[in-house]
């Protein structure tokens, strides 16, 4: 028998024009939509630090931090502080992105003094190697992200047929796969292998209808396992 399950679905809205400012707030509002109408998935929007605290207001949505510093409160011109963007509505940060690569004692302190904050951490990783380097910090989630495939066409499966069976063998983490992953069958896939979920950016946020996007990756609430 086959059941209903709640995939984790990560849209990350960089720093791109559609995903900042109004129009990310837009976006957002339609995705929020989405997560009214499929409450078996968990929705998650990554957001410009600018933009936390209205998006975290105007919609239902779970809200992250794109990054953050490892600060307290305190003389940080320029630094994004845990306490500060919890204080904004974020419930968790991304940490280590392949577009904000970090070193791994700044990881490992950075997860630290979030979750000291009450922060969730999905901390990024690029290679197999760094999922099991990572799996030692305790982040909340691993999110595992192949920097070759990040704004290409392909998918994950097509490229790298084996790696997320390789990373859940190797883990007891939970781990979200992003980078390559582009329609339901990615994600039905994933979740039936024992993956968490998914992170996802270019096909939502390049999509004509971000929601109708969203609904389609999700197959409409059928994911099942």
């Amino acid at each position: 028998m086959q059941n209903r399950i709640s995939p984790i679905v990560v849209v990350n809205f960089k720093s791109s024009r559609r995903g900042s400012g109004e129009s990310g707030l837009t976006v957002a509002k339609k995705l929020d939509e989405v997560q009214r109408n499929l409450p078996d998935a968990q929705i998650i929007v990554a957001v410009p630090p600018q933009d936390i605290y209205r998006i975290s207001h105007e919609t239902g949505l779970t809200v992250f931090a794109q990054h953050v510093d490892p600060i307290s409160f305190g003389d940080y011109s320029g630094s994004i502080c845990p306490e500060a963007i919890q204080e904004a509505g974020a419930s968790g940060t991304l940490l280590n992105h392949p577009e904000k690569k970090l070193r791994d004692d700044i990881c490992q302190k950075t997860t630290f003094l979030c979750q000291r904050a009450g922060l969730a951490v999905i901390l990024c990783a690029s290679t197999l190697q760094e999922v099991a380097q990572f799996e030692q910090y305790h982040p909340d989630y691993i999110g595992l992200e192949c920097t070759s495939l990040i704004g290409k066409p392909y998918s994950l499966f097509d490229v790298y047929p084996t790696i997320v069976d390789e990373a859940l063998a190797q883990s007891r983490s939970r781990i979200l796969f992003g980078a390559g992953i582009k329609n339901a069958q990615d994600v039905q896939r994933i979740i039936n292998k024992g993956g968490a979920g998914v992170i996802v950016s270019s096909a939502i946020l390049n999509a004509a209808d971000p929601a109708a996007a969203l609904y389609t990756l999700l197959n409409n609430g059928l994911i099942t396992v």
